[in-house]
This record gives structure tokens, sequence and C-alpha cells, in this order.
């Protein structure tokens, strides 16, 4: 379906002009000739909107759009001052749609209106709006069901492959993360072995009470002392009981001494003293027996000491006798040795507690990678069951758009033409009209390699370019070129 017959009536900078439109019709003239304004009317008519604010020319009431379709089909609109549309009418067949607009909007898709800057479009922007006309969505469920886990700050409201790659990149990032703290770790371990004895086992040591091996010393030490000590008195024994046999000899002879002084003395006290005389007899008679007494009594008691010394050294042999000397340095080297290894007892532990963190981090890294080779396919496999828009479209491993298997970025001038005329053509509407403003913008060469690209496609294009002199339309049917305004062949 095409355009046969087009009428403007002060729409914009257009006061009346009619036309009618062939497979190529190019709009030429200086700027401010109303060139664009014809393009303006037309978008304005299916859309309702356009670049300009004020759409009515100054001088008028309303604007006045007139449209003849090649199958019968009229359509009239109008709008007035304040841009707003008072009459639409539509006949087809006799017949007119429920919906005047939503008929004029499903006649054509906006990408039919300007495909130039879909040319000049930046590869980002332009490979959005390819995945946008291939309808692909991937929901938190998909990823649970794919993934058994939904990746977070993933947004499922993007494109599906635009979610896979993010997918892709979550993990990625997280495997990279992963990796460092796998290599940080790695060194703590290496670290921590070289702090350790060889073949060094912590559960030996950890129970190991290094206070029962003091207590060994200790009480070792204690022993030997205390062998020391009955060896002493073993030694000194025989001494002690000659030193008490000579106090003793020393202790009578003062006795009989202090007996002789005591005769004298009383003998004194009796001639002095006769009244005490009698009493004086009889201590006198008394004297000797008292210090034979004395003197039992210090043999006893003296004898009671050596007796004492001699068991006490006989006790002593037997001690020494039974408990021979222990050797200390192996108990000292015992406790260091414990002391020593009880120390790795936590360097140990943290050691394994790294090597159980290591294989754990480890097999998550397997699992990040796996999820990254299988969301790397995923792509792929989305676009398999896609309905691509034109034949050879597909988004490689990177997510760049390909034609053909080559990247659009690659493409030169004339294949980028193609390729978004593809586009544009694949996505049309119902009505077969593509709208081209700027064709200047393009270079000689891609002027001419569009007109070729565009020429016998069953399309009909109105194309503006910026030339000097007044405004010109030439209309190309059939190879013929024509003079839209008058009818005269070129």
């Amino acid at each position: 379906m095409k355009i046969s017959f087009l009428k403007l009536k002060n729409c914009l900078g257009v006061k009346e002009l009619e036309f009618k439109p062939g497979e190529i019709t190019l709009i030429e003239g200086e700027e401010g000739q109303g060139k664009t304004s014809i393009l303006e009317s037309i978008q304005r008519f299916f859309y309702n909107k356009s670049e300009r604010q004020v759409f009515v020319n100054s001088d008028a009431e309303k604007a006045e759009t007139y449209l003849d379709l090649d199958d019968g089909t009229t359509m009239k609109k109008y709008v007035n001052k304040d841009g707003k549309t008072t009459t639409t009418t539509i006949d087809k067949g006799g017949m007119s749609p429920n919906k005047p607009e939503d008929f004029l909007k499903g006649l054509v898709s906006e990408r039919q209106l300007n495909p130039i800057s879909l040319i000049q479009m930046e590869d980002k922007d332009l490979t959005a709006l390819i995945l946008s006309l291939m309808p692909i969505k991937v929901t938190k469920e998909d990823l649970q069901a794919w993934l058994q886990e939904i990746p977070l700050g993933v947004d499922c409201g993007k494109h599906g492959l635009q979610v896979c790659k993010e997918v892709e990149k979550y993990y990625f990032d997280a495997r990279t993360d992963l990796n460092r703290k796998i290599k940080d770790l790695s060194g703590e371990i290496k670290t921590a072995i070289t702090k350790l004895p060889e073949n060094y086992n912590a559960d030996e040591w950890r129970n190991v009470s290094l206070q029962e091996k003091y207590e060994a010393i200790s009480n070792a030490n204690k022993d030997n002392a205390a062998r020391i000590n009955n060896q002493t008195i073993v030694d000194r024994a025989n001494d002690k009981v000659e030193a008490f046999r000579s106090s003793c000899k020393i202790d009578i002879a003062e006795a009989k001494r202090l007996n002789e002084e005591g005769k004298l003395s009383t003998n004194a006290s009796i001639t002095n003293l006769e009244v005490q005389i009698a009493l004086l007899k009889l201590n006198l008679e008394q004297a000797d027996s008292k210090c034979v007494e004395s003197v039992a009594d210090i043999t006893e008691s003296y004898k009671k000491l050596a007796n004492n010394v001699t068991d006490e050294s006989k006790l002593a042999e037997t001690y020494l006798a039974e408990n021979t000397v222990i050797d200390i340095a192996p108990l000292e080297a015992a406790h260091k040795e414990a002391e020593t290894m009880k120390s790795y007892v936590r360097t140990a532990d943290d050691l394994k507690v790294k090597e159980t963190d290591f294989a754990a981090k480890e097999i998550k890294a397997k699992d990040y990678k796996n999820k990254i080779e299988y969301m790397r396919t995923k792509p792929q496999m989305l676009l398999a069951k896609a309905e691509m828009p034109i034949e050879g479209l597909a988004v490689d491993s990177q997510g760049f758009i390909t034609i053909n298997e080559r990247p659009i970025i690659s493409l030169s001038g004339g294949e980028r033409i193609k390729f978004v005329m593809n586009i544009v053509r694949a996505t049309a509407g119902e009505l077969k009209i593509i709208l081209i403003d700027g064709f200047e913008k393009l270079s000689p060469k891609g002027q001419m390699e569009f007109i070729n690209e565009c020429s016998g496609d069953g399309f009909q294009y109105i194309i503006t370019k910026v030339t000097d002199g007044e405004m010109r339309i030439t209309s190309i049917q059939d190879g013929k070129k024509i003079d839209a305004l008058t009818g005269e062949q070129l």
C-alpha cells in the first residue's frame, strides 16, 4: 500500500501544496522552502506529533492534510490553532474505522519516518534499537531454573540478551574477586606452612598439659633436694654423735666442779652458820646422790640425741637406697618440646581453616566459571528461538549485533545503509512509505548507494535534500523522472 496523492494546506511552512508521489520522490531546494514541513506534516498525520510546537501556519485558523492511497482509501485530518486534531476522516472501501487514530498509527512504524537518523545513529543506540525489535525476555524464574539462584542487582526489566550479559558480568566480577581472595589465601597458607615443623600434627600436642610437665620437673627437683638433705644427715651423723659425747663430758666435768664448789661453800656455811648445820649436813649428805642423778639425766639426754641422729641417719640411708638421682635434663627437654609444639597449635588450626576455605572458594570459582560459560551460550540459544527482523541478524558472544556474522560497527557506509534499510523495511507497517529528511547529510557516494539500495524494493520514498534554488519535487516512477507539481516528464 502506497500514497497516490498528497495535499497539504497551512501545514507549518507550507501554504498550499499537492502532488503525486512516485516510487522515489525527491524534494530539493534552499532552506526555508518548506521541504521538511512536508515530511513533518505526513509524520503528524499518522502520529499526531512533529518536531515543532506550532503546526498551523500563522495566517490560517487550521491546517489540512489529505492523503489518497493506491488501494482507494482516502484520508483527511484537520488541526486547529492549538495544535489539536479536530477531525480525522478515513474512507476505506466505503467503511470508516472505529478508531481512526489507531488505524493511522497501525499503517506505519516510526522508523519509516526518518531512517537517516538510524544510519547516523551511534552503534550502541542502534544496537539497543535492534534488540528492541527482538522481544526476548529473561525472567527471574528463568534465572532460578538456569542457575539455581537469582544474581543480585540483575534487572530483568531489560532486554533478555542484556540480562544475559549482566548475569555473565555478575559472575565474571564475582569470579575475579574470588580468584583474588584465593590467591591471597594461597599465600597465607604457604606462609602458615613455613611456620610449622615438618609433619606437624596439632592434635598430638593440642591437649598436652604444660603444667604437668612443669610439675614433673618440680617434683623431681624436690626429690633430688630430699636426697641431698638425707645424704647430709648421713654424712654428719657420726660427727654429731661425737659432738654430743664431748659435750656430755664437758657438762659432767662442769657438774663435778660445781659440786666441789658447793661442798666448799657448804663447809663455809657450817662454820659460819651453826644454826643451819643440821640442814646443811643433810644437804651435804644428799649432794652426791643428786649429782649422780644429774649426771645420769645428762647422760640419758645426750644418749637420746645421739640415738635420734643414728635413727635419722638410718632412715636417710634407706631413702637413698630406695631413691636414685633423677636426671632433670630429659624432663626439661620434654617440657620445652611440649611448650614449643603447643605454640604451633593455633597456627595449624588456622591453616586447616584456610585450607578448607581455599577448597570451598576453588569450588565456588569453578561454579562461577561454569555459569559464565553457560550464560555466554544463552544468547545464541535465545536467539535461535527468536524471530529475527531481517535474515542474517544475530548477536555474538560479546553482545554485539552482527549481520551475516560481521559486527555492525565494522560495516562500510554502503553496507550500513543497506543494513538499516533492511531493518526499516522489515519492521514497516502496511503502508510501504519511507520518509528521508536531510538527504544531503549523506556523502554523494552515500546518496547514490542509498538510491541504488531503495530502487525496486517495493517501497515508496519521499526524500528531502538541501540544494540551491526554489523547491523542486521530482518523482521517479518506473525509471522515469516526472515533475510532481506539473506532471511533466523530465
